[in-house]
């Protein structure tokens, strides 16, 4: 009797382990079922502390090698930086209160445009450089936002993160992501 007991217990806890170690795989650790990566993983791979860091986190860990102000078409005061051939803008937090404008001193990250080709993201390494096939089985189970063939498409990858891609003979010559 005890044994069965033990017997039962150590089957209850295998099949507990087998459906966890099944939920990460199917899921593959992303926050959102209909999301490909979550915004940190994007982050991570630009070396960033998150999708959306303010331009003083930035300038903390990033060497500026071009920088130019802006005015955005909703009147915000923008900053683009280029390093190593990414274009990073980041628009200065406007806040309205008690129907006033407020602008606060930081600006925060709103769009990211890539050109380079060592910039990868995802299980499989998707990025400048990989073909239109690889960037659709990707991005399969997103909705898109955007889609022309001979020019390129988007998508909308898990919480109004959107990636879109352009592309030259059917292979991405750019791609940013966008947060909206």
């Amino acid at each position: 009797m005890h044994n069965r007991i033990i017997l039962l217990i150590l089957s209850v806890f295998f099949f507990i382990i087998i459906g966890l170690v099944l939920i990460h795989f199917v899921y593959e650790s992303s926050a959102d079922p209909y999301s490909t990566m979550s915004k940190s993983d994007y982050a991570k791979a630009l070396g960033l502390s998150t999708i959306n860091c303010s331009y003083s986190d930035f300038i903390m860990t990033h060497e500026i090698e071009e920088e130019n102000q802006f005015v955005a078409d909703n009147g915000s005061n923008g900053i683009v930086v280029q390093h190593n051939d990414i274009e990073y803008f980041f628009l200065q937090d406007d806040t309205t209160n008690n129907n006033q404008k407020i602008k606060y001193n930081d600006y925060y990250l709103v769009e990211i445009i890539i050109r380079n080709p060592s910039i990868r993201f995802g299980k499989h390494r998707i990025g400048v450089g990989s073909s239109r096939k690889e960037i659709e089985n990707e991005y399969s189970k997103n909705e898109t936002c955007y889609k022309t063939e001979n020019l390129g498409g988007g998508y909308i990858d898990g919480n109004w993160l959107y990636v879109r891609f352009l592309y030259d003979n059917e292979r991405v010559v750019q791609m940013s992501i966008s947060q909206e």
